[in-house]
């Protein structure tokens, strides 16, 4: 069975906070997390394709995203949500870390993150110079190995990507 990893930027944020990891979603942001919900559903609820772990980073606008979107896809955050300190403000060896440390009983897993170190883990895994994730872009990728580690350079392949 091939592992999926969905990569999702967090949406658009407010600028002014008292600390960058304080940064709420913007009226905008939220609204671009309610944009992607539509295609999403089509694709993700079918229960070979739904989330069984979305990692977040612990930053306010990563986490409103992923509640705001398992919210609106009617998942239950309670079974699947899981703050990862790792992934703020991360690194590419970061979100490796993280991945390559996950139960390989779970197939399908979402991380929402931040740039640069979730466009440079995409492009890693797709080796994809090009590979650049917007805010409130997300990628599904079918990643080629039997289990989580050891995650390599070019494992993955784009599946499709969403955009808000």
């Amino acid at each position: 069975m091939a592992l999926r990893l969905y990569l999702l930027r967090h949406a658009h944020a407010v600028e002014e906070a008292p600390s960058d990891k304080e940064r709420p979603l913007s009226d905008k942001g939220i609204k671009q997390v309610q944009q992607l919900v539509p295609e999403l559903a089509l694709r993700l609820l079918d229960r070979w394709q739904r989330p069984n772990k979305v990692l977040t980073s612990p930053a306010l606008r990563a986490l409103q995203t992923a509640k705001e979107l398992l919210k609106q896809l009617q998942l239950k955050e309670s079974l699947l949500l899981q703050v990862e300190e790792q992934l703020y403000p991360g690194s590419l060896f970061s979100y490796k870390k993280v991945v390559e440390s996950l139960d390989d009983t779970y197939s399908n897993v979402m991380i929402v993150g931040h740039n640069p170190a979730i466009s440079d883990f995409g492009a890693y895994l797709t080796q994809d110079p090009l590979f650049h994730m917007s805010k409130g872009m997300f990628v599904a990728l079918s990643i080629e190995l039997p289990q989580w580690k050891p995650l390599k350079a070019g494992c993955a392949k784009i599946l499709y990507q969403l955009k808000p």
